[in-house]
């Protein structure tokens, strides 16, 4: 964002609806055969976000598939200056923007709970599906650098499952489940057999795992295949 002084952004303006009609009353047939009618499925809408002049806060936008402008995300709806969780949510944006731009600096940092953020942070960038994917067979995935893989799993590997990081919306158990280990890599999970501590049982061997190929898996990142010309 060097130098960026205007941003074009493309939005749909809302259209008047009209008034809704009284339905037209019709004599019932006595004679006709009973219909069962059922309730039509109610689809919950996605919040829209019309820009006012003069508006000022936390704006989520993403590049158009085709045009020169950008259009927000439907799932993310601005946070506006005034609200209560303005200066939370800058921060927290300012945070994950350092961590993307400088992974390994923020997998090295000297706070555990900051190199822990990091790594799923990460992981969720390099581990989620490419959106608005036309071709699923150029979803390809590749490797990430042998280091930043490395911290990513010895992060993983200290992090207490049990903790949950409310003002982040991060669960540490959520780290190992985005490796995406299946039998390939050489991991199988443990054997359900009644115990009553599973999940323990489930944490333990995973972080034995990860110890035993840390230097040997390697962390994969979903990209999609660029047409030849």
């Amino acid at each position: 964002t060097k130098g960026l002084t205007h941003l074009r952004i493309g939005f749909q303006v809302p259209q008047a609806q009209p008034a809704p009609q009284p339905p037209v009353e019709k004599p019932l047939d006595p004679n006709a055969p009973p219909i069962a009618v059922r309730p039509r499925p109610v689809r919950p809408k996605l919040p829209t976000w019309t820009p006012q002049v003069g508006q000022e806060g936390l704006i989520f936008l993403r590049p158009h598939h085709s045009g020169d402008f950008y259009i927000s995300l439907p799932l993310l709806p601005p946070v506006f200056k005034d609200s209560e969780s303005y200066a939370d949510d800058v921060a927290i944006a300012k945070t994950t923007l350092q961590v993307l731009a400088d992974p390994l600096k923020a997998l090295q940092a000297k706070n555990a709970e900051d190199r822990h953020r990091a790594a799923l942070l990460l992981l969720m960038k390099y581990r989620s599906y490419p959106e608005n994917v036309r071709d699923p067979a150029k979803v390809i995935q590749q490797p990430i650098p042998a280091a930043e893989s490395r911290a990513i799993v010895q992060a993983v590997v200290e992090m207490d499952w049990n903790q949950f990081d409310k003002k982040w919306g991060l669960h540490s158990q959520m780290g190992f489940g985005m490796l995406g280990l299946t039998e390939q890599d050489g991991w199988m999970p443990p054997k359900f057999n009644g115990q009553p501590n599973y999940n323990v049982l489930l944490e333990n061997s995973a972080k034995e795992w990860l110890k035993a190929n840390l230097d040997t898996f390697r962390v994969k990142r979903f990209v999609v295949q660029a047409d030849k010309p």
